[in-house]
């Protein structure tokens, strides 16, 4: 049985309009990191040569900042400079695609069980990626709606000291299992994003080229940290959705923790408290 709300493709009439971020498996991962550096996207799809999918027709394959970060703590120091130029496919995950005809609901529940919140949609030859910033764009139209509010969903932050080092604190994320670290003193964060930025930077790569162990001695205050918009624990989450897409950081505190995208959509799906149009 099909799970709740409208097709994908008619949901997100764009999907395939739209520019696909897309990468050969085969490239070095530094270049698969300078293009999530340059967009404001949550992953790029890993192509073959012949611009197929990678992967089976059911399996697609992706980079994102999680993937290329857990790529990272596997690799001792020494090998931190060799592991820029390993293929993007040995930095990536898989998990299988949906159809444009699928539904809403199949999409939630794709995010749910691989816990990442981004999905190859097909239709025909075609792939294009789907993420949380969609499924935030749904709820001003009501395709989505929630009675829920900010308070109801809010995360407790993990914080961390600004002169953290980046190789602890990439640690952290992996053992609270978080995919951003609040600085202590203030309403600004550190994610995986800005980590990536930070050590496919131009500067940073000379550096780690130099001197391979020093690649994440840098203090997470030098990863440029972006700040997270303060909101009302009423907020409606309607709302909290416009902010986030406006917001750098994809995150809002207010006084019970943070609200992410995740939080705005899957929490309420998780308690069954999303209604999909």
């Amino acid at each position: 049985m099909k799970t709740p709300g409208h097709a994908i493709g008619k949901s997100i009439p764009d999907v395939f309009s739209r520019s696909t971020p897309v990468v050969p498996g085969d490239e070095p991962l530094v270049v698969g990191a300078s293009l999530l550096r340059f967009h404001p996207i949550e992953a790029a799809l890993l192509v073959s040569n012949d611009r197929k999918a990678t992967g089976s027709t059911a399996k697609q394959r992706f980079i994102g900042g999680y993937s290329i970060l857990a790529g990272l703590v596997k690799k001792d120091p020494r090998e931190y400079y060799n592991w820029l130029y390993e293929p993007c496919v040995e930095n990536s995950v898989a998990f299988r695609s949906l159809n444009s005809e699928d539904s809403l609901g199949d999409l939630l529940d794709l995010f749910k069980k691989t816990r990442f919140g981004f999905a190859a949609i097909a239709e025909g030859g075609l792939r294009a990626l789907v993420g949380l910033t969609d499924m935030l764009r749904l709820y001003e139209d009501g395709t989505i709606k929630t009675e829920l509010l900010s308070k109801d969903v809010a995360s407790r932050p993990f914080r961390t000291s600004p002169d953290t080092t980046l190789k602890s604190a990439v640690g952290k994320m992996f053992q609270k299992r978080v995919r951003k670290l609040m600085i202590e003193g203030g309403n600004s964060l550190v994610s995986d994003r800005e980590i990536i930025s930070f050590i496919f930077s131009p500067r940073q790569l000379e550096s780690t080229r130099k001197s391979p162990r020093r690649m994440l001695a840098a203090s997470v205050d030098q990863a440029k940290p972006v700040a997270a918009e303060e909101v009302g624990n009423l907020t409606p989450l309607r709302d909290a959705a416009r902010l986030l897409l406006r917001n750098e950081g994809n995150t809002l505190i207010c006084e019970q923790g943070i609200v992410t995208p995740w939080d705005v959509v899957m929490k309420p799906w998780a308690m069954g408290r999303l209604v999909l149009g």
